[in-house]
Formats: C-alpha cells, sequence, structure tokens
C-alpha cells in the first residue's frame, strides 16, 4: 500500500468510529464520554433544588402570603416540570 492508500483506509476507520459516536454505539471509554447528556444531569440538578426548596418550606401552606408560600407553589411546579423536561431530553436523546 502506498501513502495515499493508508491515509484513505485511515479516514475510512475514523469516520466510522465518528458515525458510531453519532449513533450511539460505543466502541472505547472516550465514545462512551460524550455520548451522557450534561443536560440531563442539570435537570436532576435542577430537581434536587427544587426538592430542596419545597423541604424548606413544609411547613408554609400554598396558599400562604408573602414570598414563602410563593416558593412553595414553585417549588412544587418545579419538581413536577424538571421530571417532565428530563423525561422529553432522555426520550429524543
Amino acid at each position: 500500500m502506498d501513502g495515499a492508500a493508508r491515509r484513505r483506509v485511515r479516514h475510512q476507520r475514523r469516520g466510522l468510529q465518528r458515525s458510531r459516536a453519532r449513533s450511539g454505539i460505543s466502541t472505547s471509554r472516550r465514545c462512551r464520554r460524550r455520548s451522557r447528556s450534561p443536560r440531563a444531569r442539570s435537570f436532576v440538578l435542577a430537581w434536587a433544588a427544587a426538592f430542596l426548596a419545597y423541604r424548606e418550606t413544609r411547613v408554609v401552606d400554598e396558599y400562604a402570603p408573602g414570598p414563602s408560600g410563593r416558593i412553595r407553589f414553585f417549588a412544587q411546579a418545579a419538581l413536577l416540570a424538571n421530571v417532565l423536561f428530563l423525561v422529553i431530553v432522555v426520550s429524543t436523546g
């Protein structure tokens, strides 16, 4: 094989590795690391923050006046919305 043929084979192999990485077929640790979704991780962190806000305001009624009632209401809404968004992100890939 001459140099041009070797380069062609090398480029074809790289293209195959790239297509495997895009399709989710992992061939190496490097490809697996790329396929993990940082968005899913951020949704889990957002859900944890909403849960902490909900837990800290557990003595407050949802319809209580002032900022504490609003914090509890929005924490409940965020718990539900974060789960829905996580399902959407995971299902779409």
